[in-house]
């Protein structure tokens, strides 16, 4: 008789035990949901070239939005497209704040290639073509293979 007792109180315990974790599972979701965690605030850090406004444009980030339904690797592969961004990191901040930083590449030296000339970094990379003359180191005498933005700059000549 006392086993059947015990048998009984430990499967009201467990019992007891998974109503109170989905219970606090489902506290935690709608609290978590609540506009407690709407984004209100979206800061950009190390921009040079674009402004804050571009860097948040390029990366679609929005206010207004639940920050923990956010995805922050799009919004890392949107901003990694554009040729200027080297690397970025995007940060959330309790409650409502999006951080995103972002190393920018540094117009280094120009190549020019038919009417045209090719602005690269100190990595080779291409940024962009330009009409005009840059302000830059000009190298001349290569024959482009690639001039694709956001590649790197490839030459026949070694």
């Amino acid at each position: 008789m006392e086993k059947h007792k015990k048998k009984r109180r430990r499967k009201r315990y467990i019992l007891l035990k998974i109503l109170l974790l989905s219970a606090f599972c489902a506290g935690a979701y709608y609290f978590a949901s609540s506009s407690f965690f709407d984004i209100d605030k979206l800061t950009v850090k190390n921009n040079n070239q674009y402004t804050a406004q571009q860097i948040i444009d390029i990366s679609g980030a929005k206010t207004g939005g639940n920050l923990f339904r956010l995805s922050s690797e799009i919004m890392k592969d949107k901003l990694l497209k554009d040729p200027y961004i080297k690397n970025v990191r995007i940060s959330k901040k309790l409650p409502d704040e999006i951080i995103i930083a972002v190393e920018e590449r540094r117009e280094t030296a120009a190549v020019p290639y038919g009417e045209e000339y090719i602005i690269i970094d100190a990595e080779g990379i291409v940024l962009r073509q330009s009409p005009i003359e840059p302000e830059l180191t000009v190298f001349s005498g290569m024959t482009l293979t690639n001039i694709e933005a956001g590649t790197a700059l490839e030459v026949e000549e070694s």
